[in-house]
């Protein structure tokens, strides 16, 4: 009998699979198949949601989301007009409340469960 096939899908809002499997494996003519479908959020929207859980007020976690996306300071600092050194500032703020010494740490941080 063949593997049952699978299907993976992306878009914006993720990632999922189909799966199908056999359903009755001792009957080799019964057609009977069952469909698993799993889901896999974008790493962007699991920083977001786990950025809102943080106790960060509201700047910090927008300097935060845009660090933990690898905007560079000067990126952040033109996307909330803020000048670089005041989104240097708000970094470092996050890495106190957050205790951790880089963005590596953070996004680590940011992805445990």
């Amino acid at each position: 009998m063949a593997p049952a096939p699978t299907y993976h899908h992306r878009n914006g809002w993720g990632g999922l699979q189909f799966r199908a499997y056999w359903l009755d494996r001792g009957e080799p003519d019964s057609g009977l198949i069952g469909i698993t479908v799993s889901h896999r959020e974008p790493l962007t929207v699991r920083l977001v949601r786990r950025v809102g859980e943080l106790p960060l007020n509201g700047r910090e976690a927008e300097v935060c989301r845009y660090m933990a996306s690898g905007l560079s300071n000067e990126a952040i600092g033109d996307r909330l007009g803020i000048s670089k050194h005041t989104a240097i500032a708000h970094g470092r703020w996050i890495y106190n409340k957050l205790d951790v010494h880089n963005r590596a740490e953070l996004v680590s941080k940011l992805l445990s469960d």
